[in-house]
């Protein structure tokens, strides 16, 4: 960008206290550059649409967090780790599995027995 681009340099009057005419009257100096600003309606929309992607993955326990924390407690595990064996059990069962799930932790997690 050239110096006739770039208009005057500082100190050479536009707007600044004591530097002349401000560049739109009443218009508190600087004028806006860059991208307009989002009106308050739609930056609540965005923050519900980018939100979406999070409460997909979310899980609320409600009633059974007392018996999450009480077998994360015993067996030891993450909650990650906890959440697959409980994943592995349900896909067992409803692979046909009725009665006493018989996967073991690893089992339940992929690995190998």
């Amino acid at each position: 960008m050239s110096a006739a681009e770039r208009g005057p340099g500082p100190g050479a009057g536009g707007g600044g206290p004591g530097g002349g005419p401000a560049a739109e009257p009443g218009g508190g100096g600087r004028k806006a550059r860059g991208r307009p600003r989002l009106t308050e309606s739609d930056r609540a929309r965005r923050r519900l649409e980018s939100r979406k992607k999070y409460d997909v993955r979310r899980v609320y326990l409600g009633e059974a967090h007392g018996p999450w924390v009480d077998l994360r407690r015993r067996s030891g595990w993450s909650d990650a780790k906890l959440a697959a064996y409980l994943l592995g059990l349900e896909r067992g069962q409803r692979a046909g599995r009725r009665g006493p799930p018989s996967l073991s932790p690893q089992e339940a997690l992929g690995a190998a027995p």
